[in-house]
Parts: C-alpha cells; structure tokens; sequence
C-alpha cells in the first residue's frame, strides 16, 4: 500500500511504520515522520499530524529551538493539532530545564478555555512542579 496505494493509503502506511520505528529508534521514527510531513502527495491534515509527531518525539532528543522549529507552523488558532503543538513545545522548554518558558507556555494552556480538559490538569500538574521546585528566576515566579 506504501508504494503503490492511493496518496492518502500511502501516507497512512508511511505513517504506521515511522510509528513502528519509534518504538526501537527514535531518529529513524522522526526522520520518517518528517519525510511524511515533507511530502507533496500526502493530504494536508496528515502532513500536519507527521509534523507533530515527529516534534513530539524530538522532545526527548533534541533541543528546544529545534522543537519549536518543527512545530511553530502548527501554533495557529485554526489547526486542529495546536494545543497537542503547544503541549510539546512546553514540555521541551521544560526539558531543557527553561522553566521561564515552561511556566508561559503551560500557563498558556491553562488559560485558553479552548485546551482539552486532560491537557489543562497536565498542565496545571507541571505548573505546580514548577513553581514548587524555587529554581524560577524572580521576575518570573510572580506572572
């Protein structure tokens, strides 16, 4: 079905092995999801969920502006996959132990009334982690 099913058969099948990749090898899992995303034949929405997936994954290995670079097209109102965009690029500013940056983009998430319940209570539960842990710079404690 990859090679010779319709764009839309093909992306899936693309997209079910760079799934089954992430399992043993992350890099191999990424570089698949961003060729999905890269590609002309696939549909839009499917190019847009490889992009997240590929960032979502990148958390663990890469750094934060990389995230952001592969997620940032996804930060907009009208995406449906923004939230889980801003939810990863959270999560990396917090991985990169950037808690300023962590704290606005969690509370970000808190505050749109738009954001899925379950991603809220995440997000309030690391809020709280950061905020408790009193490695915030002073000028950020208080926004």
């Amino acid at each position: 079905i990859a090679t010779e099913g319709t764009p839309a058969y093909a992306t899936l099948a693309k997209l079910r092995s760079a799934n089954a990749k992430a399992e043993a090898d992350g890099v191999a899992a990424i570089d698949a999801f961003k060729a999905v995303a890269s590609s002309g034949d696939a549909p839009e929405f499917l190019q847009d969920f490889a992009k997240l997936r590929a960032g979502q994954l990148m958390v663990d290995t890469a750094s934060f502006d990389e995230v952001v670079a592969q997620l940032q097209a996804l930060d907009v109102d009208y995406n449906a996959y923004r939230f889980s965009a801003r939810e990863a690029m959270a999560l990396a500013a917090y991985k990169a132990s950037d808690l300023k940056e962590a704290k606005t983009r969690f509370e970000g998430l808190v505050n749109d009334p738009e954001t899925p319940r379950a991603m809220t209570q995440r997000s309030n539960i690391i809020l709280e982690l950061i905020v408790s842990s009193g490695k915030l710079p002073s000028d950020a404690s208080d926004s």
